[in-house]
């Protein structure tokens, strides 16, 4: 057998071959993709949100670091106000600042405008949070007991009532310079108590009401959205 023969012979024992690997990669990726697509399919919305969460969290350590820094520093600011720290609960829960005012601390019983004195309040916490960021999205939830509303109130039905009061506060924080786009303003009625308003008896609880007529304040990070990546499956992740 002559050399140019033997030369044709292991060519085409090895290089012929070659894309089988290839091959055999691009499959291996794909069938490793799908396997990623089902693990993230959403049949069980909060489920997929808590994943979505962790893999934005490890892609992006440094920003919720910050983002949880920043919060932290407004939560010492909002306890050292002398008005504020005896009227409000506050903590940081996954980078977001949550504040509680109680139903009595802004608004009286059955009515949705905010007396002088209340105002203060709400206001010397919106100015606070505008020293930090004036661009901090800004979650506004109002909330009622499941005792009926006065017939004569001007809001005659608790999902009313609770929705009025987030959007007097979000007016406020409008008045002060937050952008609309930045509020929102969501009444949940007396369908999230934090308490029950009852005793196994029947009998009202009147500590347990007074806490959950309540307005809670979620201030989270501003969001840019020339930085927000789109994944696919409609979800986001920011830089």
């Amino acid at each position: 057998m002559s050399k140019k023969t033997k030369r044709r012979k292991k060519s085409d024992d090895g290089g012929d071959s070659n894309w089988l690997v290839s091959y055999a990669d691009m499959m291996t990726l794909i069938c490793c993709f799908f396997i990623l697509m089902m693990a993230f399919a959403n049949y069980d919305p909060v489920g997929f949100q808590k994943k979505v969460k962790q893999v934005s969290k490890h892609f992006n350590k440094d920003k919720y670091k910050s983002s949880e820094t920043k919060m932290k520093i407004l939560q010492e600011e909002i306890s050292k106000h002398p008005t504020l720290k005896k009227v409000t609960k506050i903590s940081v829960n996954d980078n977001e600042l949550v504040v509680s005012f109680s139903g009595t601390t802004l608004f009286q019983e059955s009515d949705y405008r905010l007396s002088s004195n209340t105002r203060l309040s709400l206001d010397a916490l919106i100015d606070i949070i505008k020293t930090k960021n004036n661009n901090f999205r800004i979650v506004i939830e109002g909330h009622t007991s499941n005792i009926p509303v006065k017939k004569d109130a001007i809001r005659d039905s608790k999902w009313a009532l609770s929705s009025a009061r987030a959007a007097t506060v979000a007016d406020r924080f409008e008045y002060f310079g937050f952008k609309m786009d930045n509020i929102v303003p969501i009444g949940y009625g007396s369908t999230r108590p934090v308490l029950p308003n009852q005793d196994k008896f029947g009998f009202d609880i009147k500590e347990n009401i007074i806490l959950n007529n309540r307005v809670v304040l979620k201030v989270v990070e501003s969001l840019d959205p020339d930085k927000a990546v789109k994944l696919g499956l409609g979800v986001y992740f920011e830089k």
